[in-house]
């Protein structure tokens, strides 16, 4: 499974001995906590690239687009900061807008 988070491990019924799991609730709650922050700013990273790419596609003006773009960079500022605050990896995969607005047209 796909970012599933769990490691296989060989059983071995009567030989294997199953691990005590201790988990700290404050470090876990803060995992959590950081977790929503980055896909908060994910969120807010892909609206402001697909407003881009719309505004791209409806052939917005110059002042426009500057302000979006500007919105785009503020949003990546922001999610590098937390990057290099919590030492989380950004997932870029999660940045990318659902609907491209800017991709040419398919020829036939």
């Amino acid at each position: 499974m796909i970012n599933c988070g769990h490691h296989p491990m060989l059983f071995v019924p009567g030989a294997t001995k199953v691990p005590e799991l201790r988990q700290d609730e404050d470090e876990n709650a803060q995992t959590y906590a950081e977790s929503q922050r980055q896909r908060g700013l994910e969120r807010e990273f892909r609206e402001a690239r697909l407003d881009l790419d719309v505004a791209k596609a409806q052939g917005a003006g110059k002042e426009e687009l500057d302000r979006l773009r500007g919105r785009l960079q503020r949003s990546d500022e922001r999610l590098n900061r937390f990057e290099q605050e919590t030492g989380r990896r950004r997932r870029r995969e999660r940045e990318y807008a659902p609907v491209n607005a800017t991709w040419p047209e398919p020829t036939t």
